[in-house]
């Protein structure tokens, strides 16, 4: 009896664990695609908060996805691509270059990512300023695309096209591409892509000085803004048609059009709407010739771009800034400000370095953060996301000021060595022009003496302590010879700097440098003086020298170059 009853327990256990296998077998089978429509709704919240400005939150989504153990290789590039979307509206662009490398190591010509890897590229060579790199990758998605018929991805990299081709000043093409993504996005019923394409080809009118146009269709983007929640392109266009009024010369409407920007930029928390807002103000009070508020606000808009790391837009103010020392006859000031901006301009030197700055409404940044994360992310991840992001803001500050502190130690040096080099160059130029004075003077003294002995009736061959004339033309010849050797570069110089020189006005230069009266040139080169200042006439001609000007100072500078 007690067998039977342990015999039937076993049997129940038994029955219990098959169910058990059997709903374990049936979860795992459907695991896969449970996983899969996860995936798929994740992916699809994060190109809706794109869609929205969301850009952060996207970016911490996607991040999020890509930690996940769970999906596949496939899926973890998809995940990698949109969050390049995410950098590239960011403006983090040493971000999206660093993603490139595993994205183009991971994808060849024959996955089915391909397409959104050359979009992708494009967009990040076009932000490199090489726009032809990036028209040939874009031109080829979009054959890619074409093929397989996305209407949503075909528009954009047709507004991407027209943005490179706008950067190269191929207005025709730019308008032409702008036209097909508007009616890609109308075709799809994408109000805020229709929007973005109306300030775009605004951008275009405005390059072509057709400003009725450019203004039109911004009131077009501005209409559909009206039923949107979209504080990026609101201020945006805001912004755009400030530009246009300023270009009309309509100042006071172009000012009211940059306050609102700059309060719609504040609100949202935009911080890059608030750089180009005061620094539009900053030119704006320029031109109505309210130089302090001007100064006012392009000294906030330097303090923001320098504290956002934005070299281009840092560039932009410090030409605005040397405009603004030249309206106020303050030129030295203008000729720093417009070095340094050059110089910046020269560090984001490229294939367009010569073309006009690309347009700043197209670049806004959408900074604000929105609360619409998913559960994927816990509290303990966004705590270690701000310590690292602490850790590397403090770890960049330090490095910058090292940085900076070496360079002006370096630079500080070498100024020290390049004058103390010149210093000696010109010690060394002064005592050879002390040792050739002195000898001049010492032959000046002995044909003295030579003519007072002559004089006096005295006879070389009977005086045995007088001079004799051989040793006055030995002491002459030594002079010349020591003044033709020592001065080659002199020469050199002085007739790379002025060809017309003949032989006998070089030599000439050499011995004015040795501040000798013309009397005693005269006597010591065997000439008369009115032969020495017809010489000298000539060389100041020569070198076009006025009456003011010092013909000795002017060679002892030839020589010390």
């Amino acid at each position: 009896m007690v067998q039977n009853q342990e015999s039937t327990g076993i049997k129940a256990l038994r029955k219990r664990i098959l169910s058990l296998a059997l709903l374990l077998f049936v979860f795992l089978g459907a695991l896969p695609s449970v996983l899969a429509q996860n995936f798929e709704q994740a992916i699809n919240k994060i190109e809706d908060m794109q869609n929205r400005g969301a850009y952060d939150s996207a970016r911490i989504l996607a991040n999020e996805l890509v930690r996940l153990p769970a999906i596949s290789a496939e899926q973890k590039l998809r995940a990698l691509i949109v969050k390049q979307f995410s950098f590239y509206y960011l403006g983090r662009y040493d971000s999206l270059r660093a993603g490139m490398s595993v994205l183009e190591k991971e994808i060849d010509e024959s996955d089915g990512l391909y397409p959104e890897l050359l979009f992708v590229r494009g967009l990040q060579k076009g932000e490199d300023a090489a726009y032809s790199a990036a028209i040939g990758d874009l031109l080829e998605a979009e054959k890619r695309v074409l093929a397989r018929k996305d209407q949503e991805a075909l528009g954009r990299i047709y507004n991407s096209l027209a943005g490179n081709f706008k950067d190269l000043e191929d207005i025709r093409n730019a308008k032409t591409y702008y036209e097909k993504a508007k009616k890609a996005f109308e075709d799809q019923g994408n109000t805020l892509s229709v929007v973005m394409v109306y300030n775009n080809l605004g951008g275009v009118y405005r390059k072509l000085n057709v400003l009725d146009s450019a203004l039109y269709v911004y009131r077009e983007a501005s209409q559909l803004l009206m039923g949107l929640n979209n504080p990026f392109l609101l201020a945006q266009n805001t912004m755009n048609v400030g530009n246009v009024y300023e270009q009309m010369g309509n100042l006071d409407q172009a000012e009211a059009s940059f306050l609102r920007c700059l309060d719609l930029s504040q609100s949202s928390k935009l911080q890059y709407g608030v750089l180009l807002s005061s620094l539009n103000l900053g030119n704006l009070y320029r031109l109505k010739k309210e130089y302090v508020k001007s100064k006012e606000w392009l000294n906030k808009a330097l303090e923001l771009s320098t504290s956002m790391g934005l070299a281009k837009e840092k560039g932009l103010v410090y030409e605005r800034l040397s405009w603004l020392a030249r309206d106020t006859n303050n030129y030295e000031e203008a000729y720093a400000q417009s070095v340094t901006a050059a110089a910046i301009q020269d560090s984001l030197a490229s294939e367009s370095v010569k073309k006009e700055v690309q347009a700043l409404q197209e670049k806004f940044q959408n900074e604000k953060t929105q609360n619409e994360i998913l559960s994927l992310e816990s509290q303990n991840l966004k705590s270690t996301l701000w310590l690292l992001a602490a850790g590397i803001g403090i770890l960049a500050l330090v490095v910058f000021v090292l940085f900076v502190l070496n360079r002006q130690k370096r630079l500080l040096n070498e100024k020290l060595i390049a004058e103390a080099r010149q210093q000696e160059l010109s010690r060394a130029i002064q005592t050879k022009d002390l040792e050739l004075t002195a000898q001049a003077l010492q032959i000046l003294q002995i044909k003295k003496l030579l003519e007072e002995q002559t004089a006096a009736g005295l006879l070389e061959e009977e005086e045995g302590n007088g001079l004799k004339r051989e040793t006055f033309e030995f002491l002459q010849t030594e002079l010349e010879n020591r003044i033709t050797e020592s001065n080659g570069d002199f020469y050199k110089n002085l007739l790379a700097a002025y060809p017309d020189l003949k032989p006998t006005e070089l030599k000439l230069c050499s011995y004015l440098r040795l501040n000798l009266s013309t009397k005693e040139l005269a006597e010591v080169l065997n000439k008369s003086v009115r032969t020495i200042e017809n010489t000298r006439f000539s060389i100041r001609k020569k070198m076009g020298l006025g009456p003011e000007d010092n013909l000795v100072a002017e060679l002892i500078a030839v020589e010390e170059k």
